[in-house]
């Protein structure tokens, strides 16, 4: 029997959707629309000659043919995933180069500090920043993007589906309440989800997984957020509750407490973790090892602070 000759990329989009579970989610992942997913999948379909994939609501999901077909692919594309990330390396000839995907918050409390100590033990490392939410930074990694990602554990199980990625813990970030200095609460030793019920509020956009697990808190709560302003960028949030005298739940390497602003716990104590992602054969070696490390030891001085202040 002749073999049947597969396309990549048709193949890739397969295996995503088996692990994200909706074609929007897979375009987003891989910078397509959601018509060139289908397109993609029927394609790949009429290749193997059987359905790969079903009709449920108004989605789609695979086959059990799909299925086998993209656990057997989920090999084939890791293998390549690490060959073009090194075709990367050969291309631009500059192994003191680093590429870190982050999100704000962590760029603000925990990167800047890390590129500022490389600045001075590495200063010919250059490090292309990557600004991507959270989870989405572990895509960036697995698919070649960059070389290293700091992302949080809301929303992903450490990595513990995702072969070939070295995951290092990084440090648990606090959650506190943002209040106006002039918030009756302002002095408390700590804020409980309820008391802020009849507060207005500042918060992320809806889409942000941030943003969908402080509403979760609040509802659980007994109450919905009465939003006033959804802002993505933590310093306006800030700028926001001094200004306007809103309230808001931002992680604690992202506050900056002034005259106008306070901080306080949250109670009970929420955190999230923060986690260094990289590929297993970038991890150990330079310049990749080099950000890691200066990583590590900017959340270890930001736990002793905490520990000190506590």
């Amino acid at each position: 029997m002749d073999r049947i000759p597969l396309n990549v990329p048709r193949l890739r989009v397969l295996y995503e959707l088996t692990r994200r579970g909706s074609v929007t989610a897979v375009a987003d992942a891989l910078w397509i629309t959601p018509s060139a997913v289908s397109q993609h999948l029927s394609a790949l379909e009429r290749e193997v000659g059987v359905a790969l994939v079903e009709r449920v609501g108004r989605g789609v999901k695979p086959t059990e043919a799909g299925r086998r077909l993209a656990l057997d692919a989920e090999r084939v594309l890791a293998a390549l995933d690490v060959a073009q990330s090194t075709a990367h390396e050969l291309a631009v000839q500059d192994h003191s180069a680093v590429r870190v995907a982050a999100f704000p918050s962590v760029v603000l409390g925990v990167l800047a500090p890390a590129l500022t100590r490389l600045r001075h033990t590495q200063p010919d490392l250059t490090v292309d920043v990557i600004d991507v939410e959270g989870i989405a930074g572990l895509d960036h990694v697995r698919l070649g993007r960059a070389d290293v990602a700091v992302v949080d554990d809301w929303g992903w199980d450490l990595g513990t589906k995702d072969s070939g990625l070295a995951v290092v813990p990084l440090l648990a970030d606090s959650l506190h309440v943002l209040l106006p200095a002039r918030h009756p609460l302002a002095s408390a030793d700590g804020v409980r989800w309820s008391d802020l019920a009849r507060d207005d509020w500042v918060i992320e956009h809806g889409d942000s997984l941030f943003t969908q697990q402080i509403a979760a808190h609040c509802r659980r709560a007994g109450f919905e957020p009465r939003v006033r302003a959804r802002v993505r960028d933590f310093a306006t949030h800030a700028a926001l509750v001094s200004a306007l005298g809103l309230v808001t739940v931002l992680p604690q390497t992202a506050i900056t407490p002034t005259d106008d602003i306070t901080a306080r716990p949250l109670l009970p104590d929420l955190r999230r973790q923060l986690i260094v992602v990289a590929r297993d054969d970038l991890a150990g070696k330079p310049p990749a090892s080099h950000l890691i490390a200066a990583l590590q030891a900017v959340a270890d001085d930001l736990t002793t602070s905490a520990t000190r202040e506590g």
